[in-house]
């Protein structure tokens, strides 16, 4: 959890540096490698580890009065609720929905694709279709 939390903080950090400062820019490559180096380090920085030393005083336990006044009463205690378990379980219901989604949304593109004419200019392949779409890219295919 503490992983994911950083990681998280890293990402936050660098997706606030790219809404302030380079959401306007046309360097598309640059940004790219911006948010894509930003992913790879969100990912190593939260495995650095860097220690902390404290220093422990020891006390005297000779001054101290020991008694062997226990009670044979039995305590039923109540476990409580785990909220570090119920966190665990949302964000994988969540992960679970967005991959859900992911997958969706490919098999749409894959339906533009086989439903499209296709005409290669170079490396890329030009792609036609009669649907009322915004124009995009997708790796060397454009639409």
């Amino acid at each position: 959890m503490e992983y994911l939390l950083k990681a998280s903080a890293v990402l936050f950090i660098f997706y606030a540096c790219y809404q302030l400062f380079l959401q306007k820019e046309t360097f598309f490559q640059a940004n790219r490698w911006f948010l894509l180096s930003g992913l790879i380090i969100a990912c190593l920085i939260p495995l650095v580890v860097i220690p902390i030393y404290i220093e422990y005083t020891v006390t005297n336990t000779s001054n101290f009065l020991i008694t062997n006044d226990v009670s044979a009463t039995e305590v039923i205690a109540e476990e409580p609720f785990d909220y570090m378990q119920l966190t665990i379980w949302i964000y994988f219901a969540g992960t679970l929905f967005f991959f859900g989604k992911l997958i969706v949304n490919f098999l749409s593109l894959r339906k533009v694709f086989n439903s499209s004419t296709t005409k290669s200019l170079g490396s890329f392949k030009l792609i036609e279709t009669n649907r009322n779409i915004t124009p995009f890219s997708f790796f060397n295919r454009l639409v």
